[in-house]
């Protein structure tokens, strides 16, 4: 019934044999370009991007919260984004001074 819908007759009404499609895998697993998968699964994969986290945080946390204020002015504008953060560290400067 599809194939009559579809219009798949020859010129003397019979239906056309329609070649079978071969059905394979969106993502072959066999392919020559899975080294290079692997090499960007390896830079930029989840345990990568856990690793680059951590090495940020462990960065931060070594810097004062008045350099860490003025790090988020370089990279975003004096007073722009941030406004929890920077709230945070205003609070943890003003009860280091106190």
């Amino acid at each position: 019934m599809a194939d009559e819908k579809d219009g798949r007759k020859n010129s003397d009404g019979t239906l056309k044999k329609v070649a079978e499609r071969s059905v394979t895998r969106r993502h072959d697993s066999t392919g020559p370009h899975l080294a290079a998968v692997g090499v960007y699964r390896a830079a930029h994969g989840p345990e990568a991007r856990r690793m680059r986290a951590k090495e940020r945080e462990l960065a931060s946390a070594a810097r004062t919260p008045e350099s860490r204020i003025a790090e988020l002015d370089r990279r975003l504008g004096v007073g722009i984004g941030a406004r929890r953060e920077r709230a945070r560290l205003l609070a943890a400067t003003s009860a280091a001074k106190a």
